[in-house]
């Protein structure tokens, strides 16, 4: 299939193609009108706010990436995406509509946003993973389709225009489609890191297929999206070589074969927790798009053959690891938890803190443990700012909006407190290019420890960064558990398929503030008396 890609600059032309690797590009194709029966079409309109309906197969108990685990722990209150408005981005102009046909999509509320156009192959197999009755979002019932031309260009990012990005009530965009480009491939990924620091919309894009593939341009080279690889590894990845290079990506992985589908798994997780984010004591703290990238890669599992290389936050072709609706549900649900101060320890063994940091300041997350903790995993994430002013250009005299990034840096590392007082640094993470940071650990001795965000950098502004943390203790140990996690750091793809790990949820705050349960997993009573040095 061939489309035509021009930006409305007509400067560069831009190759974009889907993800798992059929080429997209172009030629003007002839606007065909798309029937759809059963399902509320609108063309060109924007949709009113998502309304709760009854959505049957909420539990999907043997879904993949942790959504099948979380269901049948909560039942029908696991978080479906109900109330998410979700975006997704497909072909070209004439040519990029789903499918929705059946009965499958009867209550969805869906807006071509480019227009009347005909039915996309492509499109419609990425939309059955993600909403209709039986996706992995089924709650989902409002969704605005756009062209990947359209979408770059006019009816959104702007790119090549003086105007800044359209914003609607889209929160999470799903785009399973890569490409290539220059100077309007850079201005693409500047609007997107915008949009989730200024709005918190979260793009979650596609890697290519293959592992010798390189990192794409577009989109998956941006600071502040989520990129998506497969939990095979049979992915590009290792690090950008665009927009910056030596950064991480993918962020994560999932389980299809490929990142075409890979991709609407992640959106899928997405959408539940920013259903899950609304149902919190503070839904604008916890809806920030680090908060929910921190607590989705913090929760995301660990393959035998997962692996930091030195310098690096992340694994060259995992990123942190295959997604986890549970793990993630259960940190975001355990926040926020502030710094402590004195001698005062955090809470729980899962959780997440969002704050602002100036220039050399450190926050202190203390903890102690009277057990060793088979699994600990810590993730640092912060934003990419763009300055998104209007302006002249000194050189052609022309108005254009200013795309120039500013990015902090930021530090994370774990400290052991030995009983004479002394400290001890086990680890860090300190890449001076990456906006993530990462700590994991199997089989974390019993002890007291401090995680510590420092902030190193020459900007002079207060910076907004998330942390994200769970502590896993082993399964014998832990009383709420009934088996143990089999995904986490053994099996990831088996356990994505719907194997149990019933991991209870460790702090978790209800609608009206109350804390429901508090099992003790951090333990802040005295280890041991110090002993008196020799």
């Amino acid at each position: 299939m061939t489309l035509d890609l021009r930006p409305k600059s007509s400067e560069e032309l831009i190759g974009v193609k889907h993800s798992h690797g059929r080429p997209m590009w172009a030629c003007a194709l002839g606007m065909v009108v798309l029937a759809i029966v059963g399902v509320s079409v609108a063309v060109g309109e924007d949709l009113p706010k998502g309304k709760p309906v009854a959505v049957p197969n909420l539990a999907l108990k043997q879904a993949p990436a942790g959504i099948g685990e979380l269901s049948r722990r909560l039942g029908d209150e696991t978080p479906t995406g109900m109330g998410i408005t979700v975006g997704h981005v497909e072909g070209g102009k004439g040519n990029y509509a789903p499918n929705l046909d059946g009965g499958d999509y009867d209550y969805l509320n869906v807006v071509l946003r480019s227009g009347k156009g005909r039915r996309n192959s492509h499109a419609t197999s990425t939309a059955r993973v993600i909403y209709g009755k039986k996706g992995l979002a089924p709650g989902v019932t409002d969704v605005l389709v756009y062209a990947s031309s359209d979408w770059l260009g006019p009816n959104y990012l702007g790119v090549g225009t003086a105007r800044a990005p359209r914003v609607n009530n889209v929160r999470v965009f799903n785009h399973s489609w890569i490409g290539g480009g220059g100077a309007t491939a850079i201005d693409a990924l500047r609007r997107i890191d915008y949009l989730a620091d200024e709005y918190n919309v979260l793009m979650v894009v596609g890697v290519n297929n293959k592992k010798q593939t390189s990192v794409p341009r577009m989109l998956a080279s941006g600071y502040n999206q989520i990129a998506v690889g497969v939990s095979s590894g049979n992915s590009s990845g290792g690090y950008t070589r665009f927009e910056g290079d030596g950064r991480c990506k993918p962020d994560v992985v999932s389980s299809r074969s490929q990142t075409s589908f890979s991709t609407p798994m992640v959106t899928s997780v997405v959408a539940r927790l920013l259903e899950a984010s609304d149902r919190t004591v503070n839904p604008r703290l916890s809806g920030h798009s680090e908060v929910i990238k921190a607590c989705l890669m913090a929760g995301a599992s660990k393959s035998g053959s997962w692996k930091q290389v030195d310098g690096h936050p992340l694994d060259e072709h995992l990123g942190a690891g295959s997604v986890r609706l549970d793990l993630s549900y259960d940190i975001l649900m355990a926040g926020p938890i502030a710094p402590t101060t004195g001698s005062g320890y955090i809470d729980s063994r899962y959780g997440w803190d969002f704050r602002e940091s100036k220039v050399g300041e450190t926050n202190v997350y203390r903890f102690k443990t009277m057990r060793a903790l088979e699994k600990v995993s810590m993730m640092l994430v912060w934003n990419r700012r763009i300055d998104g002013r209007v302006m002249n250009d000194l050189m052609s005299g022309r108005r254009v909006w200013n795309t120039q990034p500013r990015l902090a840096n930021f530090d994370l590392s774990l400290v052991l407190i030995d009983t004479y007082g002394e400290e001890q640094e086990i680890s860090a993470s300190r890449s001076t290019v990456d906006n993530v940071e990462h700590l994991y650990f199997r089989n974390l001795p019993r002890g007291e420890y401090e995680m510590r965000v420092t902030r190193d950098d020459q900007e002079r502004e207060a910076w907004d960064y998330a942390l994200a943390w769970r502590m896993d203790l082993a399964a014998a140990q832990d009383a709420t558990r009934a088996k143990s996690d089999t995904d986490a750091d053994a099996d990831a793809d088996s356990n994505a398929q719907g194997e149990a790990s019933d991991l209870e949820p460790k702090r978790i705050h209800g609608q009206d503030g109350a804390v429901l349960d508090l099992s003790g997993l951090i333990d802040t009573s005295k280890l041991d008396e110090k002993p008196a040095k020799p």
